[in-house]
């Protein structure tokens, strides 16, 4: 099925079972609210992206795309960003962030987002080599310097609850 005609948003047959049991929520499947995680230009992007990615690289490891997204450092997408005046200083002057020069945080966070749902929904899993990704995206958009409202609180909960409880995946190594 090629990306013109998946729509997972839209078509629920176009949804692993697990993503459709875990990710109940109607805002899931949102793909007009900014706050949703597919509902920007950057996770609807980025959902596209990765499945362009796993066509292409079936047998590769997907820490091996979140590598490639981060400019081979994805080692460096850690706890550390997650402190208070690491955010902040990212807020404040996003050039100086983690990659500040190629993305701006909430885009950054945001792709780490969608593309873990992303495996769930196309694989019915979610690697537990993105779970520490997603751990530190959620974290990050909670903080308050992000200005979230109550609406995206609840969205990143609701994140944080289908990727913690999602069928963990150990991807074999190429």
């Amino acid at each position: 099925m090629t990306n013109d005609d998946h729509d997972p948003f839209n078509e629920s047959t176009h949804r692993s079972n697990q993503s459709g049991k875990l990710m109940k929520e109607e805002f899931f499947w949102n793909c007009v609210d900014e706050e949703c995680p597919f509902g920007s230009d950057e996770g609807w992007e980025a959902y596209y992206s990765y499945r362009d990615w796993r066509s292409e690289n079936p047998k590769n490891r997907i820490v091996d795309y979140m590598d490639e997204i981060m400019l081979e450092r994805s080692d460096e997408y850690n706890d550390d960003l997650t402190a208070d005046d690491v955010i902040l200083q990212s807020v404040n002057k996003p050039q100086t962030a983690f990659l500040g020069d190629e993305y701006d945080p909430q885009v950054l966070d945001e792709t780490v987002i969608a593309i873990c749902l992303g495996q769930l929904i196309d694989e019915g899993k979610i690697d537990l080599s993105l779970r520490p990704f997603a751990r530190v995206a959620i974290e990050r958009q909670r903080h308050k310097a992000f200005n979230p409202s109550r609406h995206r609180l609840d969205i990143l909960r609701a994140c944080a609850r289908v990727i913690h409880d999602a069928q963990p995946l150990q991807e074999k190594g190429m």
